[in-house]
Order: C-alpha cells, then sequence, then structure tokens
C-alpha cells in the first residue's frame, strides 16, 4: 500500500490513477492480441495456405480465410471478425485462444473442415510461456519471435499428428470427430 493517507486521496486523484491503470490494461491486452496475430500470420506463412475460399449462401457471397483464429471460453469456441475479439483471459492471467486451419480435398471444393488447435499463453514483463498440443516452453520476453515460431510451428504439428491417426484409433478412444485438437 503507498504511504498516502486515505483522507489526502480526493475522487480526482482516483480516477488519475484509474486512468494510468486502464491505460496499462490496454497495452497489455494489445499486446497479448499482436501476438496471437503473429502466430496467425506464421501459420499462414509457414504452411503457405491460400488467403481465402468464397463462400455462397442465399444470393450473398463472402470470403472466408482459410487460416483465422477463434475465441475459447469455457471449452467453447466461436468464429471471431477481428483478432481483439479471440483473445480471452483466465483467473490466472493466461489468455487463451485457438488458430484453425481449413481443409478441403481440393481449390473451392466441398466439404471443407476446420481444425482448431488450442493455445494457453501468459506474458510477463520477463517472460512468455507457450502451451499447445501438450507442449509448453518459457520464452525470454526478448524472444517473442521464438515464441511465435513454436506456436506456430506445434500447431502444424498437432493438425498433421491428428491427421495421421488412424480412424480406428480414434473410434477406440472416442476421438472422432473434429473439435478442439
Amino acid at each position: 500500500m503507498p504511504d498516502i493517507p486515505a483522507a489526502s486521496l480526493k475522487y480526482e486523484d482516483l480516477v488519475e490513477k484509474y486512468k494510468a491503470f486502464s491505460k496499462g490494461q490496454r497495452d497489455y491486452y494489445n499486446s497479448c492480441v499482436n501476438f496471437a496475430f503473429n502466430i496467425l500470420k506464421q501459420v499462414e506463412a509457414q504452411t503457405e495456405a491460400p488467403r481465402s475460399y468464397t463462400v455462397s449462401e442465399d444470393r450473398t457471397s463472402w470470403e472466408e480465410p482459410y487460416v483465422s483464429l477463434m475465441a475459447v471460453e469455457g471449452g467453447e469456441s466461436h468464429k471471431v471478425k477481428h483478432p481483439r475479439e479471440a483473445v480471452n483471459f483466465d483467473d490466472e492471467g493466461y489468455f487463451h485462444f485457438a488458430v484453425y486451419i481449413t481443409l478441403e480435398h481440393g481449390p473451392q471444393s466441398w466439404p471443407k473442415n476446420k481444425f482448431p488447435v488450442k493455445l494457453r499463453c501468459f506474458k510477463a514483463a520477463d517472460r512468455i510461456t507457450v502451451e499447445v498440443h501438450e507442449q509448453t516452453e518459457t520464452f525470454s520476453a526478448a524472444d517473442e519471435d521464438k515464441a511465435v515460431s513454436f506456436a506456430a510451428d506445434h500447431i502444424v504439428l498437432a493438425i498433421a499428428s491428428f491427421l495421421d491417426t488412424p480412424v480406428e484409433d480414434m473410434v477406440q478412444t472416442q476421438k472422432v470427430g473434429f473439435g478442439f485438437i
């Protein structure tokens, strides 16, 4: 606790402290969103995935990305329109999101399946911890590029590993669906 007598703190003083506190929160949140976005971009570059495909429904068409972020909340996921919507925090200060890759049998063919991989990350002034598909690594904050590469590598490896699993093995372990990897 600061050595300031409570009686000397006025409402305006608290408002100023709140402004500084809010800016710190925004800056931290933005750094986490940028980290997630950098992982997304690394996965796109690494896999050389096409940028997007066209979806048409009820006389309306739009573009869907092949690689994108998803929000993860309480084990559920949902699509987002902007990376800011993908990052959610838990009570321990970790932030969660998923990166998915949409796969298909050929260009503009259907069906398409999304393969999402969940990430759980923590950023502190001196370190970054990344948890992805049962792999955890802690990096120096100065090595953020290495943390991004670690995450992107393990996202791609997790999807490849899932796709290499024989269906018979999935049936026996009851992991047949296309939920989170």
